[in-house]
């Protein structure tokens, strides 16, 4: 069988002063790790650029050329979206990657395509599917720090599974060491999904779908662990698996 193909997700980078005469450019692009991460497990990385604004059906193509859906990490989602106003402490928005990658994971749930969300990911699985996010977790009480000062391979808090979960089984761990950049969470999962894994301060870390082939999203960046942290390898070579086996 030929290895699957996992579409990744990008967002939007501005560079500034770029040459002569050129004031600012656009790209669309992934941290590398994840595309290393897909590989290393068994599939073939494809990245998905963002498109013109509200060309949502275009994008809606690449799912007949994908086999799973990688929806990776990236800026703040713009509250306007989920009827909200924005806070102070609102980061960057990247407004075609919201409306792109939406309509692709509603598009992708539909079709029960097996989709693994990192860090802002997880908040994209919330956010199309009807739950709900916090734009920052200052306005909860008794919160660790979420957005650490330490390389990005390194652990610095805990998460509990719950035993019987999807994430749990394909870990083969219950408590885990994890890194975290992030100061939005899931503040509601959508209907029919289940909390499978929490920091110690209560931030929800882990979703999934019992009802769908394979639908998870996690708080941590687990693309950046591999080389430290076995745990990290399995999540990919988890994800990798029920794509093959959906195709199968």
């Amino acid at each position: 069988m030929a290895r699957p193909m996992i579409g990744i997700t990008t967002g939007t980078t501005i560079l500034k002063n770029t040459g002569e005469g050129l004031t600012s450019n656009t790209f669309n692009g992934a941290p590398e790790a994840y595309g290393h991460c897909v590989e290393d497990a068994g599939g073939t990385p494809i990245l998905l650029p963002t498109l013109k604004y509200n060309n949502q059906a275009l994008a809606l193509d690449w799912l007949d050329r994908i086999d799973g859906l990688m929806l990776s990490g990236g800026a703040d989602f713009n509250p306007i979206l989920t009827g909200g106003e924005p806070e102070p402490e609102l980061e960057r928005i990247d407004p075609e990657r919201d409306r792109v990658e939406l309509e692709l994971t509603r598009a992708a749930f539909d079709r029960d395509m097996p989709i693994l969300g990192i860090c802002r990911g997880i908040q994209t699985i919330a956010v199309a599917l009807g739950g709900s996010i916090h734009q920052d977790i200052k306005d909860l009480e008794g919160i660790l720090k979420h957005s650490q000062n330490a390389p990005r391979w390194c652990a610095t808090h805990t998460v509990k599974l719950e035993e019987k979960s999807t994430v749990a089984a394909i870990l083969g761990e219950i408590k885990l060491e994890v890194n975290t950049f992030h100061h939005q969470v899931v503040y509601e999962p959508p209907t029919g999904f289940i909390i499978t894994g929490r920091s110690p301060d209560g931030i929800i870390e882990a979703i999934e779908h019992p009802g769908k082939h394979f639908v998870l999203g996690v708080q941590w960046h687990p693309e950046n662990m591999t080389g430290h942290y076995e745990h990290a390898r399995r999540l990919f070579e988890g994800f990798v698996k029920a794509v093959i086996h959906k195709m199968s």
